[in-house]
């Protein structure tokens, strides 16, 4: 489930805003089911690879929602 994936879609923060609060989820809590959810965009992210990034946050607030 990703919060921030679902704020990012409905345009509530920017891109920005959520790598900061990705990069704050994973220094946070390492055992959290989406710790490698925000691993994955962010490495997306720092490889230039927006279709990745893009796909990840969709995947994510698609399994949020319906939740």
């Amino acid at each position: 489930m990703c919060v921030i994936c679902v704020q990012i879609m409905r345009d509530q923060i920017t891109m920005k805003d959520a790598l900061a609060g990705f990069e704050e989820v994973t220094n946070l809590d390492v055992t959290n089911e989406n710790t490698k959810h925000a691993v994955e965009i962010i490495w997306a992210d720092k490889e230039g690879d927006t279709k990745r990034v893009a796909e990840l946050v969709k995947a994510g607030y698609k399994k949020e929602r319906w939740l």
